[in-house]
């Protein structure tokens, strides 16, 4: 079964573009890696009908701290605003609808906590507002852990004016 992720991506990148798992762009993971029986063109199709009201919002970039179990990953912490809540919770909702399997369930729902890792000179800055204008669907392009993903589908949202 494909393995998936959901992410705004902060560099233009198109679909079908591939990278690998120790080359990432810069992004927000908004669900982290999950297993569907939906094809790929359905999942998409899917996705972008439930998101077609969705509004472009920003949200602001908090302070930087470590991740991870050695705490060895730098990142910039997110502040968790209601519409990048309200976000988080209607895909967590429509993946368990469509019978998802969460590979890190500790990431989602009550434990989400928006970050953005710092890749050497990429990242984003504290005390900035960060833009949530779209979402991108990637997937694995094999099972291996370390797979390179590609970028299925990249769904804008409306501009906040509108």
């Amino acid at each position: 079964m494909p393995r998936y992720g959901i992410a705004t991506i902060f560099e233009d990148h198109p679909v079908g573009h591939e990278f690998a798992a120790d080359d990432l762009p810069l992004h927000l993971t908004h669900i982290d890696s999950f297993e569907v029986v939906l094809q790929p063109a359905e999942l998409v199709a899917r996705l972008g009908t439930l998101l077609a009201g969705q509004k472009a919002f920003s949200v602001p970039a908090l302070a930087d701290e470590q991740y991870g179990p050695e705490k060895d990953i730098p990142v910039t912490v997110l502040e968790l605003t209601p519409e990048l809540a309200d976000l988080h919770k209607t895909l967590v909702t429509f993946l368990s609808e469509a019978g998802a399997i969460l590979k890190n369930p500790h990431f989602n729902g009550d434990y989400f906590s928006p970050h953005v890792s710092v890749y050497g000179a990429k990242r984003v800055n504290p005390g900035e507002p960060v833009h949530i204008k779209d979402i991108s669907i990637a997937a694995k392009v094999s099972d291996a852990e370390d797979a390179s993903r590609r970028i299925l589908a990249n769904i804008p949202f409306a501009s906040a004016s509108s």
